[in-house]
């Protein structure tokens, strides 16, 4: 069909076949390559659903565009279901699969139908105005980390990873776990695989230390330490960016036997710390120490990046420490919160973390 339309100036005058015809065929080309609004969206925030009015009833052709308000934040791939059909992946210009919160609730976008998929033409949620698409990855399990295509090689990315938190001791007056560490790191785009294995931490069982958090060989994050399982035992040293925290001092009980072991040590970013210390920034606080005999555990250290120490035991109950970044650590037979707490006397330690921000 040629771009000449037929009019009063036409010569010969065309049919009124002819006349319908090509106007028939102009419509419906304006129509596919329209924009065309969906409203009533629904669904779920990753198996979103609309409608289209009129219905498709040529189904969906390439090139063929749609607008749409998002309802809410994906957490992965999106589809699309168009007044009752078969869902359509949505993707991203490049053609990748969506990550979490590519999208976000009250988003308005673009998308045109290319080859069996949808396609975002306008920006995804993302800081700066929406130039540029941000992301997060989130691992609270192990797995592998896929890097988005088309990243610009200078595009910074953030590597955040929490070791786990260790194992309170299992005696009566054993010492808390130590929580585990926080590291992280900047990285240019272009010095990143495309695929990187991922391992999380597990948290460290009774009296045991927690799993270091590795992203590849880019960057780790070390587990606390185990509670002494000692009456009057030494807490757990909290993790290090460098290396996992030590068992922290463990004395015998004072005079009496009423004193507990010393606290065990904070994780600091160059070196793990010495029995004692109370507070710790990147690396994880040390756990509380056990209470000999009838004597008294300490609390758990206090941290503001890595995970809170655990409780230690003994007559009392010592609370677990807290963390203002990672998890909280367990009182006195209470295990650690995630990401990264120590377990307190007798009890587990929390799961690592490692997160990755594209900002």
């Amino acid at each position: 069909m040629t771009r000449s339309l037929y009019s009063d100036l036409s010569s010969p005058g065309p049919t009124g076949a002819e006349f319908l015809a090509q106007y028939a065929a102009r419509l419906g080309t304006l129509f596919d390559a329209s924009a065309l609004p969906v409203t009533s969206v629904g669904g779920t925030a990753n198996a979103v659903t609309g409608t289209l009015a009129p219905p498709l009833s040529a189904g969906l052709v390439d090139g063929m565009k749609i607008t749409l308000t998002w309802a809410a934040s994906n957490t992965g791939g999106v589809t699309l279901a168009l007044n009752g059909a078969a869902p359509v992946p949505v993707l991203d210009a490049a053609g990748g699969a969506l990550v979490g919160d590519a999208l976000a609730a009250g988003l308005r976008s673009l998308l045109e139908y290319i080859g069996g998929s949808w396609r975002i033409l306008s920006a995804a949620a993302s800081s700066g105005g929406g130039a540029t698409t941000a992301y997060r990855f989130a691992f609270t399990a192990s797995g592998t980390f896929t890097k988005p295509a088309g990243l610009a090689a200078d595009r910074m990315v953030l590597l955040t990873a929490w070791g786990a938190g260790g194992g309170g001791g299992a005696a009566t007056g054993g010492g808390g776990g130590g929580g585990g560490a926080y590291a992280e790191r900047w990285m240019r785009a272009g010095d990143i695989a495309s695929s990187v294995s991922v391992t999380v931490g597990a948290g460290g069982a009774v009296g045991a230390a927690g799993g270091n958090t590795t992203i590849g060989a880019l960057l780790t994050a070390f587990g606390g330490g185990g509670g002494s399982s000692a009456d009057g035992g030494g807490g757990g040293g909290g993790g290090s960016e460098v290396e996992v925290g030590g068992a922290g001092a463990n004395p015998a009980g004072g005079a009496g036997g009423v004193c507990g072991g010393a606290q065990g040590g904070g994780g600091s970013p160059t070196f793990a710390g010495a029995g004692g210390s109370v507070v710790s920034r990147n690396g994880g606080a040390g756990g509380g120490g056990g209470g000999q005999s009838s004597g008294n555990g300490g609390a758990g250290g206090q941290a503001v990046m890595g995970g809170g120490g655990g409780g230690g035991g003994g007559a009392n109950t010592p609370p677990g420490g807290t963390s203002v970044q990672g998890g909280n650590g367990g009182a006195k037979g209470v295990a650690g919160s995630a990401p990264a707490g120590g377990g307190g006397q007798n009890a587990a330690g929390a799961r690592g973390q490692a997160v990755i921000w594209i900002p």
